[in-house]
């Protein structure tokens, strides 16, 4: 065995290494920084920078929402003088916190936002140089609302003189994600399995048990369920007798996790409670409220439940009570109805403003209505209207409606500009008085068509061939754009020209900011007699079947065809040629021979520039298709 010269300074050396690494393993710290080779005991000096990479705090925190696809950028800066080479950077993926959709093997990329199996491209981050990368996730559909800490590794190499350090450089981003409302803890506790509830009887006892059960994924705990108390008997038909109503559950309601059998999770609750004497025969809804904690001793979302007694009522409320039902019934109800409406504008388009006269008339025979208070709206998801009323209010009073007597409602309006083109509804609520200060409600609803702007423009135009010849095709390529903010739909193409042939196209429906692109072959017929334009004419059709259409004229010429002149009895002989031999005053057939391939290689030649350009386009195109793959 060779002996080693173990010098005072490598001793020293050698045990301050092992002192670092038994200190790491006693308190359990996790290094992020490994080493691709063992450091060498020798004297010369170790890089004293840790992490050179890291992230720069200058870009705003991203925003994403919940089933749409969100960009995050980093922007990863070098703190050291030397290069890093072979950067990669990877998501910790972990499939509990993570809250984009998995569905790829590996999110590491490079520098270059690359795939880190790729071996495109480079990948190293120079000397106090910075460079940005960019991930797309989709974000989960069962996120909640909150700002979320996304965690990478950024891996690379400093290379020195004699090695190479690898380092794993953790970093932390943030983004906020509006996601659902909802409370985050699955705990969903329902009474559907409780058993028929008793009968009951006016101011008799009813005893009835409630079954709780969680189809919720977690365990709720300290869960109490508490019925709506009221004074009211027909809301609340029980004697108000205890001093508290709330039923505390002393046991975990378990979720799906911990217990999978449906009828285990069943938790009973037993009730005693004693019927008013005042009560009327019918069922009676009882909502029950249910509160509790979670697995991290927060509340969940309050839950309500409603069962339904039926009650044997006081016969001398229920004689009270059908008494009361045939007055009403003898008494008939004044209606107001809406008998039409009209406005100042015969079409209302998007951001128009207009004047909406609407025809009220009380249908009653035997009263006047009077105090009557309207209200307008228009909204379709019950957070912005449609129609706007200029004057800020959408509350109008009319003092009141004599028998059979119409009224007009006068409101200016706006439509807004961002409407897409199809009818709207218009609510028209009223609350009103009879002559006996009865007050009663009513609602009527009407629709009203709305329209947009239709901007419908076409690009600039390639002509493949610019000039051809009878029986010639060319290639003509523009692209249709839908600018306006409404779909338009059966959009067509037709060429008009003497000169041409062909070129129909049909490219369908068109959604508002969308292309089409026409690509297609036109044939000439006859030669060019004027300036050489064409037209392409562009139809297509609103929401309502109406045609409108666009025109673009483009250059085209058509000419003969080319045809050499094989005409030999036109060519000058010499006399003094004659007395020569025979043959020479006439072509050879040699150059009969060179004149006819000169003109089929004339033909081949246009066919194999058409294919040559048609073949660009495709590879063209295919490129296009890739980088936007890429992006």
């Amino acid at each position: 065995m060779k002996s080693r010269n173990w010098t005072g300074k490598k001793v020293v050396k050698a045990l301050l290494t092992f002192l670092c690494c038994s200190a790491m393993l006693l308190t359990d710290v996790k290094g992020s920084v490994f080493y691709a080779s063992p450091i060498e005991s020798t004297d010369e000096p170790v890089a004293s920078y840790n992490h050179p990479l890291t992230l720069a705090g200058d870009i705003d925190t991203p925003v994403g929402k919940r089933g749409e696809v969100m960009s995050v950028q980093l922007h990863i800066i070098n703190r050291s003088e030397d290069n890093a080479e072979e950067v990669i950077i990877s998501p910790v993926v972990d499939a509990k916190d993570f809250p984009f959709e998995i569905d790829k093997a590996n999110y590491s990329i490079k520098l270059n936002g690359s795939d880190a199996s790729s071996s495109r491209g480079n990948s190293t981050l120079r000397g106090r140089a910075s460079a940005t990368v960019t991930f797309n996730f989709k974000v989960r559909e069962d996120v909640t609302t909150g700002y979320y800490a996304i965690k990478y590794i950024i891996s690379y190499v400093i290379a020195s003189d004699d090695s190479k350090t690898v380092y794993e450089t953790p970093v932390t981003s943030y983004i906020f994600i509006e996601g659902s409302p909802e409370d985050s803890s699955d705990i969903q506790i329902s009474l559907q399995n409780s058993p028929a509830l008793p009968p009951a009887t006016y101011g008799q006892p009813v005893s009835f048990d409630l079954y709780l059960t969680n189809y919720g994924k977690a365990d709720a705990h300290d869960v109490s369920i508490t019925p709506t108390l009221s004074e009211d008997s027909s809301k609340f038909p029980f004697e108000l007798n205890l001093t508290s109503y709330e039923y505390r559950v002393e046991e975990i309601v378990k979720g799906t996790n911990s217990q999978p059998s449906e009828s285990d999770r069943n938790v009973k609750v037993s009730f005693n409670w004693k019927v008013r004497t005042d009560v009327k025969t019918g069922y009676y809804p009882i909502v029950f409220n249910i509160k509790g904690k979670d697995e991290q001793n927060k509340d969940f979302a309050e839950n309500q439940q409603t069962v339904y007694f039926y009650i044997a009522g006081n016969p001398e409320k229920d004689k009270e009570e059908e008494e009361a039902t045939t007055k009403d019934t003898n008494k008939s109800e004044p209606r107001l109805i809406v008998t039409g409406y009209e406005t100042d504008k015969e079409e209302i388009k998007a951001g128009d403003e207009f004047k909406l006269t609407i025809h009220i008339k009380n249908t009653s025979d035997r009263t006047a209505v009077s105090n009557i208070k309207f209200t307008l709206s228009s909204s379709e998801d019950k957070n912005d209207n449609c129609f706007i009323p200029m004057s800020g209010s959408s509350t109008m009073f009319i003092q009141r409606i004599g028998i059979g007597e119409t009224i007009d409602l006068e409101v200016d309006m706006t439509a807004k500009p961002t409407l897409e083109a199809k009818s709207y509804p218009l609510t028209i609520e009223s609350e009103y008085e009879d002559s006996e200060v009865t007050a009663y409600k009513g609602v009527e609803r009407i629709s009203i068509p709305v329209t947009q702007e239709l901007r419908v423009t076409t690009g600039n135009v390639e002509v493949m061939p610019s000039s051809i010849e009878v029986g010639g095709q060319s290639n003509i390529m523009f692209s249709v754009n839908n600018l306006g903010k409404s779909k338009i739909y059966n959009v067509s193409v037709e060429f008009e020209g003497d000169s041409i042939t062909g070129g129909e196209t049909f490219k369908g429906n068109l959604d508002s900011g969308a292309t089409a692109n026409v690509d297609t072959m036109v044939t000439g017929i006859a030669p060019t007699m004027d300036e050489g334009y064409i037209t392409a004419v562009v139809s297509y059709e609103n929401e309502k079947g109406e045609i409108f259409t666009e025109k673009k004229e483009i250059q085209l010429f058509v000419t003969e065809p080319y045809i050499p002149d094989m005409d030999i009895g036109n060519i000058p002989i010499d006399d003094t040629m004659m007395g020569e031999t025979e043959g020479k005053g006439k072509l050879a057939p040699w150059m009969i021979a060179v004149g006819v391939g000169v003109a089929a290689a004339v033909v081949v030649a246009i066919i194999v520039t058409v294919v040559m350009i048609k073949k660009q386009k495709r590879k063209k195109l295919e490129e296009d298709v890739d980088s936007d793959e890429d992006i």
